[in-house]
């Protein structure tokens, strides 16, 4: 398994976008017939992303239509030809004619070694991870030869090239052994080990049960960037993921390197989107995920942002007090289904498994989630930018599950929908 890392054009989300839009498909369809998540696609078209896998965009192209090269914007025509240097002067020329010919012989001589040498130093390095899954491999990006590798302690999640320094690769690898689930950065040119970074497992202990917290490792699940600060530069959001039970956590990297936040979620994180939702120039982090908790077994919903981005997925209302607060911006919970559907289907607990945004009539950014359960699909939520719920319906794919087990009677809906908490700083808010 490899991956070749390709550096985008500047007209790349626009190419992207028109292709898409020429076939009516929405991101989320585009997504899913090329089988890549809808937040890449977001992101591509954003312009969030000038690097991508050289599979992520053949499998958008095989699905817009369109090939390899029209997608990247190698397909044009060159603008012009080279003058051919092959052909042998005509028998008689005269010396200045001669004189002339070299001239230009080596005039396209000195061009083409400074095209070439320009290519050598300025072309980007490229990235392959080896079929063991543990193996990175930097190859130069014209000449393809090795420029270094290494054989890492475990697999590898994802890798980017840093936002802050295109000579600094970063790579998430997963929890199998102990020294796992962390996040590294490489000089991309030699190998060299910048920093390692893990999440806070003493801050998530305090937060929630020590004993379920320890009792496996972490997995560097994503990599993704935000501009929380909104100074242009932007921060990476790093998603931890517990490789057996709980917590997840969403750690903000900043360009020295270090943590700047953690937040603990109570429960695995399905989705994330980054965006600025309330037009103030700066991200926030929203937050599909699950919450634990026995008084819930609910699905949630956060927002991070750039003041409010630590703590805990921890409420008084079910919470003793443990010395980590809910610093969230907001978050709601919304408990499970009556306990006799959640019976005859057979679930522990609901999840928020996909979000997605969108405007309103009056142009402001709309939040919608999936409510259900990662299998059976499950009701769709619609709430402002500060989780007010606007409205709530079921999913038809939902519908089908309930009526095959027997479950037809929805006069519980309205009353389990508006049983939803939400909590500003962990104080509840509605």
């Amino acid at each position: 398994m490899s991956g070749n890392v390709v550096k985008l054009k500047n007209d790349f989300p626009d190419r992207l976008r028109n292709y898409r839009e020429v076939q009516y498909l929405t991101q989320t369809d585009l997504a899913a017939k090329a089988g890549v998540s809808q937040r890449s696609v977001h992101e591509l078209e954003s312009g969030r992303r000038d690097r991508a896998l050289s599979k992520t965009i053949m499998l958008l192209a095989e699905a817009l239509g369109v090939s390899y090269s029209e997608l990247i914007g190698n397909g044009s025509k060159p603008d012009h030809e080279l003058i051919s240097t092959s052909d042998k002067p005509p028998v008689g020329q005269d010396k200045k004619n001669r004189q002339r010919k070299i001239f230009v012989i080596r005039l396209l001589a000195l061009f083409t070694i400074s095209i070439i040498t320009g290519l050598v130093f300025n072309i980007d390095n490229q990235v392959y991870v080896g079929s063991d899954l543990k193996t990175i491999e930097v190859r130069h990006g014209l000449f393809k030869n090795v420029i270094w590798s290494q054989t890492l302690s475990d697999n590898v999640k994802d890798f980017l090239i840093s936002p802050w320094d295109g000579n600094v690769l970063l790579v998430a690898l997963s929890a199998k052994t102990i020294d796992g689930g962390c996040l590294i950065a490489f000089d991309i040119n030699t190998g060299t080990k910048l920093w390692t970074r893990y999440p806070d497992i003493e801050q998530m202990s305090m937060a929630f049960n020590p004993s379920t917290v320890q009792s496996g490792g972490f997995f560097c699940e994503e990599i993704l960037l935000a501009d929380l600060d909104g100074d242009g530069i932007d921060e990476l959001v790093v998603h931890f993921m517990h490789n057996r039970w709980y917590p997840a956590a969403i750690c903000v990297i900043g360009k020295s390197g270090n943590i700047e936040s953690q937040y603990a979620s109570l429960g695995h994180i399905y989705d994330i989107i980054i965006q600025d939702i309330d037009n103030d120039g700066k991200d926030e982090i929203v937050i599909g995920s699950t919450n634990n908790n026995p008084k819930y077994q609910g699905a949630s919903l956060y927002i991070l942002d750039e003041d409010n981005r630590s703590g805990a997925s921890l409420d008084f209302i079910t919470s003793v007090e443990r010395g980590v607060e809910d610093g969230a911006l907001v978050r709601i919970v919304v408990p499970a289904w009556p306990k006799f559907i959640m019976e005859t289907l057979s679930l522990d607990r609901l999840d928020a498994t996909k979000i997605y945004t969108y405007k309103n009539s009056d142009g402001q950014v709309c939040i919608q989630a999936c409510i259900g359960e990662v299998d059976t699909g499950g009701f769709v939520f619609d709430f402002d930018n500060k989780l007010n719920l606007l409205s709530a319906r079921c999913a038809d794919s939902l519908k089908r599950v309930f009526n095959n087990n027997g479950i037809n009677d929805f006069s519980w809906f309205d009353e389990w929908a508006n049983s939803y908490i939400r909590f500003e700083k962990g104080q509840p808010a509605n």
